[in-house]
């Protein structure tokens, strides 16, 4: 049985089913769907209703698109996949090679998409004469109207065009919200409880030691000032050096080196954080990792004593960060997975009741790794694993004690359950995901926290708008949720101007003008999809406001954005549902709205 959301297509779905079912070669099929799930939908259909097309030996073969490859040549794939099974290849049964993920492209480099468009062009030129296969090209509408225009030798060689109708999916995975980081609200070192702390004053210089004791003054007296956030690079290498005297200083089994050791790494980690090119940063983090790792060795494993067990735990804390920020910059799970380790271990000597906001702390980290991971691999079970560590962290705080901690922990629970929608049980996973940002909001306000309400309204949105992709069975829950994304929206576009008035440098952890386009897209959508039962009148209502939306977003982009053809995209076939709906009248009055300098781009298109 065809599923509901796909009623409206089922004629196109069953024409596109018996093309692949006749046994033709050399065809090329462009099939076009907005919405990604919907796409997934019809492939796992196409298995289940029609397994010609999928069981045979050389039935439907998935090409995945790797938008990080700089070749962007399906043709490769394509080539591997036939050597591989050639001893199988019937030639009176030609296989079918679906090729999806070109809309990833989309947030790729204007040159990358340039790159896959000329290789649509060399197999028109060259290899659609010869090919003993047949291709299925999934894209979403921009993607079409691309193609149309850029490679018309490609496009004149499809032998059928299957256009399913629904709206645009309403985020990539990779553009999801991110957790954000815990900061416990008194952090001292546990170096502070047993070590004298200086007071500013005018540091010595390294080179005018004689002795231990003043090697120890010294090098105390830089960690004073970096404790007080003096962490400009003359004076970490300074501190770096007046340690690196101290230790000329110490025997092996000096209890302190531990402590010492411990130090070094944090200040070559801080160090690290202040250089900009990778290859000089990569070196520091790894040799942070070498001085935590030599801080464990000077320690009894176990740690035999409560102190040592605080101090075990604080450099395994460290080493997680540290594994994590190498991650970040290698882009490698191996760190993730020794980061997992770190924070495991530090976990196992924190305790939730005496050291409750590291212990939280140390959580929310692990939870954020697991995240990260999640993204790489074995997402189900990684985002799983961030859940119950978020749990974990919330359930030990106090939501009026600590309401901030509380509400950025809700935060990052409804993110791991937005990430988790996209691949299992997307109804209930949204509807927690709604729960906990609705949580975090209460304490997140635009007056206490605006920068935090921003983010979590734009997650709130962005959660709505999924949700609403699986409720077009009832219209009017279907419009409910859409208006919901729309108000969230709104209110993190309100939030987000005032923010940037005020400091223009602020740096926000979404992107405003993806924010605004959703806002246009959703608006587009109450009025032109077959869910609406909106009158006429407030379709067009809907269709203006998200010409003003994409509008606006274009007069903040340049043309070699990557997302500016898409948006501009959507500005077109705003403009043609406004003729649409309200005739000649209505259209003019919309163009009356759009930049001058836009209306050579559109006009021929429409």
């Amino acid at each position: 049985m065809i599923p509901p959301e796909l009623y409206r297509n089922q004629q196109t779905y069953q024409q596109l089913a018996q093309a692949l079912s006749l046994g033709l070669r050399r065809q090329i099929w462009i099939a076009v769907c907005d919405n990604r799930y919907w796409r997934d939908r019809l492939m796992e259909r196409l298995a289940e209703d029609h397994p010609q097309t999928t069981q045979a030996p050389h039935g439907l073969v998935p090409i995945v698109l790797n938008a990080q490859n700089p070749e962007l040549n399906p043709l490769l794939a394509i080539s591997h996949w036939l050597r591989t099974h050639q001893q199988q290849v019937n030639p009176l049964e030609p296989p079918t090679f679906a090729i999806i993920g070109v809309e990833h492209l989309t947030l790729q480099s204007s040159q990358q998409q340039r790159r896959f468009l000329k290789n649509l062009k060399f197999i028109a030129d060259i290899y659609v004469p010869k090919m003993d296969f047949n291709l299925l090209l999934w894209l979403p509408r921009p993607w079409m109207n691309s193609i149309t225009e850029s490679v018309p030798e490609f496009w004149q060689w499809r032998t059928g065009l299957f256009e399913f109708q629904g709206e645009p999916t309403p985020v990539l995975l990779s553009d999801l919200p991110k957790p954000e980081q815990f900061f416990p609200v008194q952090d001292q070192q546990f170096f502070d409880r047993y070590f004298r702390t200086f007071d500013p004053q005018n540091l010595q210089s390294t080179t005018t030691v004689d002795s231990e004791q003043q090697a120890w003054a010294i090098s105390q007296q830089y960690r004073a000032q970096i404790h007080q956030e003096n962490t400009d690079e003359v004076t970490l290498r300074s501190a770096l050096a007046s340690y690196e005297q101290l230790l000329t200083y110490l025997k092996s089994g000096d209890r302190r080196l531990g402590n010492i050791y411990n130090d070094i790494g944090n200040f070559t980690w801080l160090l690290a954080r202040q250089i900009t090119e990778p290859e000089p940063k990569q070196r520091h983090l790894q040799r942070s990792v070498e001085y935590y790792e030599r801080a464990l060795t000077e320690m009894p494993t176990p740690p035999d004593t409560e102190p040592d067990a605080e101090l075990f735990a604080m450099i395994h804390n460290n080493l997680g960060a540290v594994y994590s920020d190498l991650a970040h910059y290698q882009n490698s799970s191996d760190f993730l997975h020794r980061a997992v380790q770190a924070y495991e271990a530090a976990l196992a000597h924190r305790s939730p009741d005496t050291d409750t906001l590291r212990y939280i702390s140390t959580q929310n980290n692990l939870g954020t790794v697991y995240w990260h991971l999640a993204q790489q691999e074995n997402s189900v079970s990684h985002l799983q694993g961030a859940i119950n560590c978020y749990e974990s962290a919330a359930r030990l705080l106090n939501e009026e004690q600590e309401p901030e901690n509380w509400a950025m922990m809700q935060n990052n629970l409804g993110t791991a359950y937005l990430n988790l929608s996209q691949y299992q049980d997307p109804n209930a996973c949204l509807q927690v995901a709604l729960s906990a940002y609705q949580a975090a909001l209460q304490h997140r306000t635009p007056e206490t926290n605006p920068v935090g309400c921003a983010s979590t309204h734009n997650n709130l949105g962005t959660t709505y708008w999924q949700l609403s992709v699986y409720l077009t069975e009832d219209s009017e829950q279907w419009q409910k949720t859409l208006e919901a994304a729309i108000a969230s929206y709104e209110i993190t576009l309100s939030l987000a101007h005032l923010l940037t008035q005020d400091d223009p440098d602020l740096s926000l952890d979404f992107a405003v003008l993806d924010t605004l386009n959703n806002l246009g897209l959703i608006h587009y959508q109450l009025a032109t999809e077959l869910t609406s039962a909106l009158p006429q009148a407030n379709k067009i209502e809907h269709l203006q406001t998200a010409i003003k939306a994409h509008c606006l977003s274009l007069s903040k982009q340049i043309e070699d954005d990557p997302n500016y053809e898409d948006t501009l995209s959507y500005l077109i076939g705003e403009v043609r549902a406004v003729y649409e709906q309200g005739g000649i009248v209505a259209q003019n009055q919309a163009l009356s709205e759009v930049p001058s300098e836009l209306l050579p781009r559109i006009l021929p298109r429409l």
